[in-house]
């Protein structure tokens, strides 16, 4: 693959989508998630209910928002969307055998958030307008059964405290102490003061809380998928044309845990 090619960037939350290229500090567009022919491929929950329109949506972010052809760029998606193992392959297959992308990566929408802040090991906390998600993440990798979804305002704490508490005992002092808020929502510092507040309450007595709102919250997953898209050492992570022709769409679970 031509890794001199600008990989594009592509994050999608159940209220919107944020697209641009890898190393650029914003986003070069966020818009609704509505097709041309004004089909919403992703519910309020984050659920992708129409593949088809799916497909069509992301090939109109190429194509009409980003002004590009997807099948001349590596394309790297990240967000707050329910997949299922079955839902990844879908996506994988999609960009390989509709878009036809050269390379593709599917990244964890928490671990992008801790890079873009500077960290590989803390709490990521995703709070859009209509939902939730609790994303612990050690050395660089989400702890998949301790991520908390659909979580309403009034549990945020009570999903942080369980999903610390799911984690391994070696790293939950870092994450009370690495707690990372960032999203759409309006509110976010108001919750963000709440759950420091409500921790301190429920924590280990001793234990350092910290929580953070970074000044880019609200594309703060985006700007990690920036970030990480753009280094050379990111080169060996792509899903390749030929990795996916050799191995199916079952690759994904190997090379984007």
């Amino acid at each position: 693959m031509d890794y001199d090619s600008e990989a594009v960037v592509i994050y999608n939350n159940p209220s919107a989508t944020q697209a641009g290229f890898a190393g650029d500090e914003h986003p070069r567009a966020t818009f609704g998630n509505a097709t041309e022919s004004g089909s919403t491929p992703i519910s309020s929950d984050g659920t992708i209910t129409d593949w088809e329109a799916m497909a069509q949506f992301w090939r109109e972010t190429c194509l009409e928002q980003l002004r590009i052809s997807p099948e001349t760029q590596p394309i790297l998606l990240t967000g707050t969307l329910k997949m299922s193992q079955e839902d990844r392959e879908a996506v994988i297959k999609i960009f390989f055998e509709e878009l036809d992308v050269n390379a593709f990566f599917l990244a964890n929408p928490g671990v992008m958030s801790l890079y873009a802040s500077g960290r590989v090991t803390g709490v990521a906390v995703i709070v859009d307008e209509a939902e939730t998600v609790v994303i612990p993440v050690n050395e660089g990798y989400a702890v998949k059964d301790a991520i908390q979804e659909n979580v309403s305002s009034d549990e945020i704490a009570e999903a942080v405290s369980n999903s610390i508490a799911a984690s391994d005992i070696d790293i939950r002092g870092e994450l009370y102490s690495s707690i990372i808020v960032s999203g759409s929502n309006s509110e976010m510092q108001t919750i963000a003061d709440k759950l420091k507040t409500t921790l301190k309450d429920s924590a280990p007595p001793q234990q350092k809380i910290k929580v953070v709102v970074p000044t880019e919250a609200e594309t703060l997953a985006w700007m990690g998928g920036s970030i990480i898209a753009s280094q050379s050492s990111f080169k060996s992570s792509w899903i390749t044309r030929a990795m996916y022709d050799e191995h199916g769409a079952g690759v994904v679970h190997e090379k984007c845990p």
